[in-house]
């Protein structure tokens, strides 16, 4: 009777898998790559149904996982201008006291005006983000409840640039601190994962200067937190974004989403087994 359980339990938990899962890296402006993959994969006859990601990853996860298709997410960027980094950045100054050069007035506004409800629970597919919660040091991944709005200009807030966002009093900054790529946190909810990375290892400028040197040594960083991600994704598609435009190159959206369109009909095209896995029905 006890293995009987056991196995009745297994069957359950796995019925209860949605059958493809995607994760997205973050990656400032490079993210508008994960709007191109998704409509490669769309496009194919794959359709994620539960969705995890970081910073940018994080934001764009969360309209989809909203019911946006990638055509639909695309168009929104174009409509609100956030291929400008004027429509994104709010400067409040580096005074005493500030936290960043902006803060998220302009960001969170898009976000009400395309996800209604500031709850994970409205959503109509399930969003694990992750946040850095600096003053625990260590990072979060929420997925349920309130404060959606609160996650995901958390999860996004790339340090100095925008502003720590404070709840019960602790500090949020960018997951991408801790976790580039938080695939740890839908592996076991899904059949099939797929990762989009839009800031791979095996694709960086030379250098040629100091700023160089310095954009490489954070990478460097970034990538030692986005491996153990890449190693649990059944399907890993990296988009070369970085090798030619940086994470605030905004105004190179309609560039940055082409690499990210190629990079996933590339990869489906050298995998076609991710095709006869993961193809589905489009969800309602």
């Amino acid at each position: 009777m006890v293995l009987l359980a056991a196995v009745t339990a297994l069957c359950a938990a796995e019925a209860q898998k949605q059958k493809v899962g995607i994760v997205l890296s973050g990656g400032g402006a490079l993210g508008f790559g994960h709007i191109g993959v998704l409509q490669a994969l769309e496009d194919n006859g794959i359709y994620p149904t539960i969705v995890a990601g970081t910073s940018m990853g994080a934001l764009v996860g969360a309209m989809y996982a909203n019911g946006l298709r990638p055509q639909e997410i695309f168009d929104l960027v174009k409509e609100e201008e956030f291929d400008r980094i004027s429509k994104i950045i709010t400067p409040s100054g580096l005074g005493r006291g500030s936290m960043g050069i902006s803060n998220h007035k302009k960001v969170e506004s898009m976000l009400r005006k395309y996800i209604p409800y500031n709850s994970f629970d409205s959503l109509r597919m399930p969003l694990y983000v992750c946040a850095a919660n600096i003053s625990k040091a260590e990072e979060e991944i929420v997925h349920s409840g309130g404060r959606l709005y609160e996650y995901l200009l958390a999860s996004s807030s790339i340090p100095l640039v925008f502003e720590a966002v404070e709840m019960d009093s602790m500090y949020y900054v960018d997951g991408g601190v801790f976790n580039n790529l938080p695939a740890q946190a839908i592996r076991g909810k899904c059949t099939y994962l797929i990762g989009s990375n839009v800031n791979p290892e095996k694709y960086r400028p030379p250098i040629k200067s100091g700023k160089d040197a310095a954009a490489r040594s954070l990478s460097i960083l970034i990538y030692a937190n986005t491996k153990p991600g890449i190693e649990l994704c059944d399907f890993m598609i990296d988009v070369p974004s970085n090798y030619f435009y940086s994470p605030m190159d905004f105004k190179h959206f309609y560039e940055i989403y082409q690499i990210g369109y190629k990079a996933g009909l590339d990869y489906i095209k050298e995998h076609p087994e991710i095709v006869r896995k993961c193809k589905g029905k489009r969800p309602e």
